[in-house]
C-alpha cells in the first residue's frame, strides 16, 4: 500500500529529527478540521510499533477527540482529560491495551469546559514527562491550530511537530499562518505532510 510506504519513509525521518529534539515526544496537528491528522497519527503510531518500539499514542484533542473509535475494545469513559481535571490520580488508568504489539493508547475522556487551562497545567507537564520516560515514543494527536489554541500549548513540550495537509483541500494560505502561529510561540515545525493525493491513472508510483 503506497500510503504505508509513505508513512515508512516518514518514520525514517522522524527519527533523524528526534536525534536533534529535546524529547520523545512528537505532535500530529493541521491547519484545519478533516486533514487526516488522526488517519496519519494511528498508523504512524502502528508502524513505528511494529518496528519495535514501545509507542504511546495519546487523543490530545479533549473537546471533540475520536482516536478511541480506531481501537477495538477500547472506551473514552477515563482519558487524559480525566486526569489533568484530577479525577483520576493514578497514570496506569489511563492507559489501555491496543490489538498491535508494543501499542498503548489514551483516549481523551470527557470533554471539559477548560481545556486550553487544563492542557497548560502543571499537571499536563507532569504527566508528559513521565510518559516520555516509559515509552520510546510518545505520538499526541491535536486539535487544529487555526481553531483553537490547543495545538500551540501543547507544542510548547514536544520534541518533533509534524503539520498535515490535504491535498485539494488545504490552501496555502493556511499552512503559511499555521506554520506562523508556531513560529511566534517558538515552536519549529519539522515537516509538513501532503495528505490524499490522488494517484493519475497510469501513474508508477503516487503518494496517498
Amino acid at each position: 500500500d503506497l500510503a504505508i510506504e509513505s508513512l515508512r519513509s516518514m518514520r525514517t525521518a522522524i527519527h533523524f529529527a528526534l536525534g536533534n529534539a529535546k524529547n520523545n515526544i512528537i505532535m500530529v496537528s493541521g491547519p484545519a478540521p478533516e486533514v487526516g491528522k488522526s488517519f496519519i497519527s494511528v498508523n504512524l503510531a502502528t508502524i513505528l510499533a511494529q518496528s519495535g518500539k514501545c509507542v504511546l499514542l495519546i487523543d490530545g484533542d479533549i473537546r471533540r477527540g475520536y482516536l478511541h473509535q480506531y481501537f477495538k475494545d477500547s472506551n473514552n469513559d477515563i482519558g487524559l482529560s480525566n486526569y489533568l481535571n484530577g479525577q483520576v490520580v493514578e497514570t496506569e488508568k489511563l492507559i489501555q491495551k491496543s490489538e498491535v504489539v508494543n501499542l498503548d493508547f489514551v483516549a481523551r475522556g470527557k470533554s471539559p469546559s477548560n481545556p486550553s487551562e487544563l492542557l497548560g497545567s502543571e499537571q499536563f507537564v507532569r504527566l508528559m514527562e513521565e510518559l516520555s520516560s516509559q515509552y520510546d515514543h510518545v505520538i499526541i494527536d491535536t486539535p487544529p491550530v487555526l481553531a483553537v489554541t490547543d495545538s500551540l500549548i501543547i507544542s510548547q513540550y514536544t520534541g518533533v511537530n509534524l503539520v498535515i495537509a490535504r491535498y485539494a483541500k488545504t490552501q496555502m494560505k493556511e499552512l503559511e499562518l499555521t506554520v506562523n502561529r508556531f513560529e511566534q510561540m517558538g515552536v519549529k515545525v519539522n515537516g509538513i505532510l501532503l495528505n490524499d493525493v490522488q494517484r493519475e491513472v497510469g501513474a508508477s508510483y503516487g503518494y496517498n
